[in-house]
């Protein structure tokens, strides 16, 4: 069994960030996850995390951000119809149709990336005692490789080796 693994191209993000409802973006750090028995350390651009006591390692989904979905409508609904009001030409009805049925995909698209995009959550306490949450998803190829399987691999290898040294599987 190998002592210790390193796995580039991680997304971290907090437990705030991921039941965010107004977020545009699921991460809240890029960089790199070490895993060695009982331990994971993330190093990123904003985030050094070293987990030692490690409660549970589980796989979760993020909340469909559906305030900035209901932003991003309300936005586009308002610069169209004041664009529409003030220009009251032949161009503007297209222009917006097609734009409504670009959100009439783009939105089920976001909500189903949302349902497929696999977090690994790690539960662990921190120096106070306190229970913390941390989510992991494999960030390689813009994030596809995740989508693709790559965070359930992640999961697995995590699973195996960060709770080595708990004694559980």
């Amino acid at each position: 069994m190998e002592k210790k693994q390193e796995f580039s191209s991680i997304w971290f993000a907090t437990e705030k960030q991921i039941k965010n409802r107004f977020r545009f973006f699921n991460f809240s750090d890029r960089g790199s996850l070490n895993s060695s028995l009982g331990e994971l350390h993330f190093k990123g651009n904003k985030y050094n995390i070293v987990i030692k006591n490690i409660k549970s390692i589980d796989v979760a989904y993020p909340l469909v951000p559906w305030g900035s979905l209901a932003l991003a409508l309300i936005f586009v609904v308002m610069f169209f119809g004041v664009f529409g009001w003030f220009t009251r030409s032949a161009v503007t009805f297209p222009f917006v149709l097609i734009f409504f049925v670009y959100l009439v995909l783009f939105v089920p698209f976001v909500t189903l990336i949302q349902k497929i995009m696999l977090w690994v959550e790690v539960v662990y306490l921190d120096n106070d005692n306190t229970l913390q949450y941390a989510y992991f998803f494999d960030g390689s190829s813009l994030g596809w490789k995740g989508i693709l399987g790559g965070s359930l691999e992640l999961y697995k290898r995590l699973r195996q080796y960060a709770t080595s040294a708990a004694g559980y599987r």
